[in-house]
């Protein structure tokens, strides 16, 4: 899933943020682009220290007060078969309680963020020297998360907690069609989340792929090689990077 910026030397490759692939390969195009590149531009610095003040309920909430009460004992089933404390349960908002159901499960089969497209380059250019940029601070990127209202965060909660695997073949299924360069099964995903939780989309994938698009518009208008590394979600629909950009009169063009 690599685009290249028309006119310029300024790749834009679609990620898997978790994957069970320890020697995770590119493509070889995309291999190339990398080793061209002297800057890597990721979504956020992963190392830094998240403010957990931005994972808890709003001030006098908890969970428990704020689900229906069979949610909760569903929640409450997954979150202690997968041996995580009690004691947050109820302080957690409710999509960073489904997010770390997801993670959790999607971890005790070996799907980790160290495997990860991003996380991987990341590792590869710190040590080949390569320059890293970020398009945003972590902190600001959950702030737009847990920014989503409370009616979103309960249903998209509901969604994970009502599989048994709590998301995992989601997770499983991202990783294959990456492998696969499957852009039409990236295009379902999302206009299902359209469906589901628009809000969410808004915030998480458009909002964001707006404010990302000046910085790598500068960056391409430079002579430098770059590749930029973004989540696949955010390069497919009406408002992926693809689409924005030839908004401003540029054209990502997929590379084969």
């Amino acid at each position: 899933m690599l685009w290249q910026i028309e006119d310029s030397n300024t790749y834009v490759l679609g990620s898997v943020h978790l994957s069970n692939i320890p020697q995770l390969q590119l493509p070889d195009i995309a291999e190339r682009a990398f080793a061209e590149a002297k800057c890597v531009i990721l979504e956020a610095d992963q190392k830094v220290q998240p403010d957990p003040r931005l994972f808890m309920m709003p001030p006098g909430k908890q969970l428990d007060s704020s689900v229906s009460t069979e949610l909760f004992r569903r929640v409450r089933e997954h979150w202690l078969r997968l041996g995580l404390p009690e004691a947050n349960l109820l302080t957690l908002s409710p999509i960073m309680v489904g997010t770390t159901l997801q993670i959790a499960e999607s971890a005790r089969n070996r799907y980790v963020a160290e495997f990860g497209v991003d996380t991987v380059l990341r590792d590869r250019a710190e040590k080949a020297g390569k320059e890293i940029r970020y398009l945003e601070q972590l902190n600001d990127q959950l702030r737009m998360l847990v920014g989503i209202p409370l009616t979103e965060q309960i249903s998209y909660l509901s969604h994970i907690a009502s599989q048994d695997d709590v998301g995992l073949a989601e997770v499983a299924g991202m990783i294959s069609a990456w492998l696969d360069n499957d852009i039409q099964y990236f295009e379902m995903l999302l206009q299902a989340r359209v469906e589901d939780w628009p809000v969410l989309v808004d915030d998480v994938l458009t909002k964001r792929n707006i404010n990302w698009v000046p910085q790598i518009v500068e960056l391409a208008k430079g002579s430098n090689h770059n590749l930029v590394v973004v989540g696949a979600l955010h390069l497919v629909g009406e408002t992926g990077l693809p689409a924005l950009f030839r908004q401003h009169g540029l054209a990502l063009i997929a590379t084969r």
